[in-house]
């Protein structure tokens, strides 16, 4: 049964998904792979409301998505389905916690102590169209070096950027008063420089995020040999821009180890914060 998360971005707060949990017996869906719940407003207000008084606790309570249609990138839920007869397995919220004034939108579990954490410069291949030959998108990947990503996140390597004492490392550790501290991986992965790690996925840049999400994901366990989770406590993946769908800068989802980051805004220091 699969889990629900709330991936968000600058298009909208935040999106329902389910996560297609990996002790799920049903073997229509790759565990992990992830869809958009696509709902009308009334569940979606029905949902926000469980989020926000903490009787579902994002990355763990489950919903059952038995016999729904789906796409490549959503999961259609009818009007009049039913939705809170099929939530399981949430957290009520701790008694006598005060909510918010606006909710706790994202109902995150805050981290504290040493979290390893890798980098992921992606590459995706070129499309060419097999009748005419012409290129309909173009291979892409961030041009900084993994050397060069080390050093604006984790300010690691002498590599000749500017101000690289202001990272990702250096600002989550002063704003949680030093009780979070992100640090590079040094594992025995295909490390390209402290942290970094170069990945080539199926999917073009052209398609829809949720899709090249899907695929990163999957290369990127293909690649290690077991889920990211069994050696990272976050995965950090950098595409070169965004193609269709824009207008976001970064998402992820919450209480959860991944993070997207488009164009150069994994640089900003105050955007890593509030993803990671």
């Amino acid at each position: 049964m699969p889990q629900l998360d709330a991936p968000h971005s600058s298009i909208k707060d935040h999106v329902f998904t389910c996560v297609m949990d990996h002790e799920d017996e049903d073997t229509t869906f790759r565990p992990g792979r992830m869809f958009d719940l696509d709902m009308d407003a009334d569940d979606e207000e029905f949902l926000e409301k469980l989020m926000n008084d903490g009787t579902i606790n994002l990355g763990q309570s489950k919903l059952d998505v038995q016999g729904l249609e789906y796409d490549e990138e959503k999961i259609h839920i009818p009007k009049g389905w039913g939705i809170a007869s099929k939530v399981s397995n949430g957290k009520k919220k701790t008694p006598g916690k005060k909510t918010p004034p606006f909710g706790n939108i994202f109902n995150r579990n805050l981290k504290t102590g040493d979290k390893n954490v890798l980098v992921v410069k992606v590459v995706t291949p070129e499309v060419i169209d097999p009748i005419y030959g012409n290129v309909t998108c173009a291979a892409s990947q961030r041009p900084e070096t993994p050397a060069e990503i080390s050093s604006i996140i984790f300010g690691e390597g002498p590599t000749g950027i500017a101000n690289s004492n202001v990272n990702m490392k250096d600002q989550v550790s002063a704003c949680s008063y030093d009780k979070l501290t992100m640090f590079p991986t040094d594992g025995d992965d295909q490390i390209n420089a402290p942290g970094v790690m170069t990945l080539d996925i199926d999917v073009s840049l052209c398609n829809h995020r949720n899709i090249i999400r899907d695929n990163a994901m999957l290369k990127l366990e293909q690649t290690l040999g077991h889920h990211p989770t069994q050696s990272y406590d976050h995965v950090l993946f950098l595409l070169e821009k965004c193609v269709q769908n824009c207008g976001w800068a970064a998402f992820a989802g919450s209480n959860s180890w991944y993070s997207f980051y488009q164009n150069i805004n994994y640089k900003v220091s105050t955007l890593l914060c509030s993803y990671v």
